[in-house]
């Protein structure tokens, strides 16, 4: 009687395995029940078969014990099946895959007790073979290990990740997964963070402590240090202020907004796109021209707001304001965005109602009619 040939397997692809470790193939076969399968491995660089093996076995998968290959090399796998009658299948196409050494991949230490409301996480990474990093990303979960952040994806060794909003007297756990060129998967594992910081009452300035015991006293401030970071090296401190070009600055740790508040943000020369945002996506800030007129939006939610720019008005020679024929002040509406005085964007919520004011920092601080 001829023997059936049977379908053809197809292995699921594993492109990287440390030889020092147990590892398994698994694979993917529509036919009959197998209860058998072969593996045939191949040194790719000598040709050599190191590893042609049979297993009696119903599930889709075919063990690989360690010290079996040898890490630094690549190999091609081939899967073959059986059933009970020994009717068997043509070996699957070749699938290539590579021995490495697990990596080193781990977080760098920070100190614990945590004792700050920002984390800068980093990671090391070595691998013996000179296997290259491909991509990482750091995660940030709660005490449930429910994610509250995660950074980008990078693609370089030398990132690190910024999160803030820590809060005191609480625990959280930080990671960092990550994959290497030849496809290895690498994951940092959970670390716990454990966050305990001193805090003061907010209406004392400063608060001495006579540190006996030592011979010394301690101050302790009320001040807030407003936390920030930097995209790159493009900026530069000049009278009060800091000039930003193809840059950007993130404020990352002291001060908290959770309720009503008053934002004053102080800016010139600024590009006709969004200039401010919330790391939560609460409200954001940007310039726009509409048909030739410079407005200020402002964005939450659903709900929008815009506001025009701080206008010059239309004067004769000598000085007097032009007038239309009822008597009111012509102004420019549609000058160019090229103004050199600093304009004050005036954000104010309340009751999760916004308000917008537009106003030049020169005229201080602006009251209207029916402003929250």
């Amino acid at each position: 009687m001829n023997q059936a040939i049977l379908p053809t397997p197809s292995i699921i692809t594993k492109q990287a395995l440390d030889a020092t470790q147990d590892n398994r193939f698994e694979f993917i076969y529509y036919g009959s029940q197998s209860v058998k399968n072969r593996a045939v491995i191949v040194n790719n660089n000598t040709s050599e078969t190191v590893y042609d093996t049979a297993i009696e076995t119903l599930k889709l998968v075919h063990p690989i014990p360690s010290g079996t290959l040898e890490n630094g090399q690549q190999y091609t796998i081939q899967i073959q099946v059986f059933d009970s009658n020994n009717n068997s299948s043509d070996l699957s196409e070749p699938v290539l895959f590579y021995c490495y050494s697990s990596p080193a991949f781990a977080l760098n230490d920070f100190e614990n007790p945590y004792s700050s409301s920002s984390i800068r996480l980093g990671v090391t990474y070595a691998q013996d073979e000179g296997e290259k990093l491909k991509s990482y990303q750091y995660l940030v979960y709660d005490y449930n290990k429910i994610q509250l952040g995660k950074s980008d994806v990078y693609y370089t060794s030398s990132n690190s990740y910024l999160y803030y909003g820590l809060e005191n007297n609480r625990e959280y756990y930080v990671r960092c997964i990550g994959e290497t060129v030849h496809g290895f998967l690498l994951d940092t594992g959970y670390k716990k963070v454990s966050v305990s910081y001193n805090t003061i009452p907010s209406n004392i300035l400063f608060q001495l402590k006579n540190q006996k015991c030592s011979g010394y006293i301690s101050i302790d401030t009320n001040m807030t240090v407003i936390g920030y970071d930097v995209e790159n090296e493009n900026y530069l401190f000049s009278d009060g202020s800091v000039t930003l070009w193809d840059n950007s600055i993130t404020y990352n740790g002291g001060f908290r907004v959770d309720d009503d508040f008053v934002l004053f943000a102080d800016a010139k020369k600024l590009p006709v796109k969004t200039f401010l945002t919330t790391n939560d996506a609460a409200f954001s800030l940007r310039i726009v021209n509409v048909c030739g007129v410079y407005y200020c939006e402002l964005k939450a939610g659903n709900y929008v707001i815009y506001k025009p720019l701080p206008k010059a008005q239309i004067t004769t020679l000598d000085g007097k304001l032009i007038t239309d024929n009822n008597g009111n002040k012509i102004e420019i509406i549609n000058t160019s965005y090229e103004d050199n005085d600093f304009v004050i964007f005036e954000v104010k919520r309340k009751q999760h109602f916004y308000s917008l004011n537009v106003y030049y920092k020169a005229d201080g601080f602006q009251m209207q009619g029916g402003r929250l």
